[in-house]
């Protein structure tokens, strides 16, 4: 029975990895880093559910959820340009399923090192990158450096 859990864990490992990897899994090279990042939460969901909650299947419900942050990914206003969603500063997730995602990331991404070594460096990259490009926003708290 473990072994068979196994298997269909490295089966949707392989998978995910094969379009994380794959230019010809990709076609357009303008879209690469949309699919990448597609591929990547789908991976992330699948991690949590097999090793969080301990599933074999992933269940409809975080299905949609993979459904719902690719849509969003594809309608994404920065394009190939963007940032890490953490980072970005239009969130466009709604409130429950943004709070379901960041769940969701929070517990895979640490493990991601361990299941898809590139995806966690790219990822990693992309946001110290993304730190050093977007314009800093002001706050609305007067600075107590200035008297």
């Amino acid at each position: 029975m473990e072994q068979k859990q196994n298997d269909t864990f490295n089966k949707n490992v392989n998978r995910h990895l094969s379009c994380l990897c794959s230019d010809a899994a990709v076609g357009n090279k303008s879209n690469k880093k949309t699919e990448r990042d597609k591929a990547t939460i789908r991976l992330m969901i699948d991690i949590y559910c097999r090793h969080r909650l301990g599933l074999i299947e992933t269940p409809e419900r975080f299905k949609a959820l993979a459904d719902y942050a690719c849509r969003r990914l594809d309608h994404c206003r920065w394009g190939e340009a963007k940032p890490a969603c953490k980072d970005c500063p239009v969130h466009c997730y709604a409130p429950k399923k943004r709070e379901e995602i960041r769940q969701v990331m929070r517990w895979a991404g640490p493990r991601m090192i361990l299941h898809s070594p590139m995806a966690a460096l790219r990822h990693l990259c992309q946001c110290l990158m993304n730190k050093t490009r977007l314009p800093r926003q002001k706050s609305s708290t007067p600075s107590s450096e200035h008297p």
